[in-house]
């Protein structure tokens, strides 16, 4: 089932966003594995929703990879939560503020409220890793990396990028600069 995606997982209230593809960028000392994530660079506090509708992963265990929470706290990814969808992807959003709000377990919708954007973690400035996975990605927008912040866990990650950028489009009427970058000014939001 292909990946979509229902609300944009900012709303600037307080500052500009941005954001590009940064799905394929080298990680770690050498390079040796790649980020498998989107990363949107925002103002500390700006309010973060869920991008779809599913359920807050309580706990979950893929393969023989460790049990990992569906909430919580990680060296690299600081404050997180982990919300899995009704088309079987995994939504990771690190880097909170604070622990979020949302609880294991609960039924949420596109646009519930998750935490604020923060630093936490592995984090140099406040901004929101957005990571997707999916137990069954394979094809267009999949690819098998050696190492990346979950692939501990679940299988390949899967490039957000298109998705926010058809939302950013679609939701704040913004397209990107010729350097494929996307600045979302505060109060642009349309529905």
């Amino acid at each position: 089932m292909p990946l979509v995606l229902y609300r944009f997982p900012i709303t600037p209230v307080i500052d500009e966003i941005r954001f590009m593809d940064s799905f394929s960028w080298p990680r770690g000392e050498d390079g040796e594995f790649t980020h498998g994530a989107t990363d949107i660079i925002g103002h500390r506090g700006e309010p973060v929703v869920s991008t779809t509708g599913g359920n807050v992963v309580v706990q979950c265990r893929l393969g023989n990879r460790p049990i990992a929470p569906g909430v919580g706290n990680s060296p690299n990814g600081g404050n997180y939560a982990v919300i899995a969808d009704y088309a079987g992807y995994f939504h990771y959003y690190a880097h909170l503020m604070a622990f979020p709000s949302v609880r294991p377990g609960s039924v949420i919708l596109p646009g519930t409220p998750i935490g604020l954007l923060g630093s936490t973690g592995n984090a140099g400035s406040p901004h929101l890793h957005y990571q997707i996975w999916s137990p069954f990605a394979e094809g267009e927008g999949a690819e098998d990396y050696r190492s990346s912040v979950f692939r501990r866990r679940f299988r390949n990650p899967v490039n957000p990028f298109p998705e926010l950028a058809r939302l950013a489009r679609a939701q704040f009427g913004v397209s990107p600069t010729a350097a494929g970058r996307y600045h979302i000014p505060p109060g642009q939001f349309r529905c």
